[in-house]
């Protein structure tokens, strides 16, 4: 929001691109610690399957908006289903919203060890981003690319979701002099959604978290019991 002089607030929309690698020592797909133990350990690979389980899960389940999505890989056969005022091979090999130079498409994320690159193109005035993966292929893991011009709100990007409605909630929470309005790309999560999927992965963590224990108190019952059983039938005999 702006005011250019004559009292009136203006919009100006402009996106803001974030870009989050895991790291080369551990990441949400391997461990969520950084502690030796945990990925040495005897009791290590089930740290490793409860941390990509529960995250993967949290993906699926939680109404995480903020996450870009693209469903669709954009080819000279299929550009004649996009929008008439964006249906361009050449503008769509931006590949905005993820999946480009081959990598994977849907929602973007990538939960194993990787590094992230940023390669600027000043003549072409453009910026690719990309996901590689330490263990995986050459080809990104993920892969995005965008114009200047779309960074700079010059042109706008594709793919967002968000309507006047998702700007009026986040706009009744600030202050009246705050300057931007921030909304997250899918727009706006229902609370009710929000909710329940923030707390369906949270169950599923802290029950994979407490399953070691639990399995450990009920082998031992059963070893007690078992014992107890032939204890008591050698007193009988």
């Amino acid at each position: 929001r702006y005011d250019d002089g004559d009292g009136l607030a203006k919009r100006r929309a402009r996106p803001l691109v974030e870009l989050t690698t895991s790291g080369l020592t551990h990441s949400w797909g391997t461990c969520f610690a950084s502690s030796k133990q945990y990925h040495t350990s005897w009791y290590a690979p089930y740290f490793h399957w409860m941390s990509r389980t529960s995250m993967n899960f949290g993906h699926w389940v939680c109404p995480w908006t903020e996450l870009v999505r693209n469903n669709m890989t954009v080819t000279a056969e299929n550009v004649e289903v996009l929008p008439k005022d964006t249906a361009d091979v050449e503008e769509y090999e931006l590949y905005e919203n993820g999946g480009a130079e081959g990598a994977k498409v849907g929602k973007q994320f990538y939960l194993e060890l990787n590094f992230g690159e940023l390669e600027f193109d000043w003549n072409q005035r453009t910026v690719s981003m990309r996901v590689l993966g330490v263990d995986g292929p050459v080809t990104p893991m993920l892969g995005a690319k965008w114009s200047f011009d779309q960074l700079s709100g010059g042109i706008v990007m594709p793919g967002s979701n968000i309507d006047a409605h998702d700007i009026a909630r986040v706009e009744s929470t600030l202050a009246p002099n705050d300057e931007w309005v921030c909304v997250n790309y899918q727009g706006v999560a229902h609370p009710l959604a929000y909710f329940v999927g923030t707390l369906t992965g949270a169950v599923l963590l802290f029950s994979l978290v407490l399953l070691p224990n639990i399995l450990s108190v009920v082998v031992a019952v059963v070893v007690v019991r078992h014992v107890l059983r032939r204890v008591k039938a050698m007193k009988w005999r």
